[in-house]
């Protein structure tokens, strides 16, 4: 495998392992946000006498 070759593969595998960290950090956002959202609602019913 060329250099320029061996260039281009570690790129498209950079660029892949980057969208997925992407997606993975905005899951992970996504997902501290329906926790708080939760944890709200829970506080409110806790609240109701």
């Amino acid at each position: 495998m060329s250099q320029e070759s061996s260039l281009l593969a570690l790129n498209s595998m950079y660029q892949f392992i980057e969208s997925r960290v992407s997606t993975l950090h905005t899951a992970v956002e996504v997902s501290t946000c329906f926790d708080l959202i939760v944890d709200d609602l829970d506080e409110e019913e806790e609240e109701v006498p």
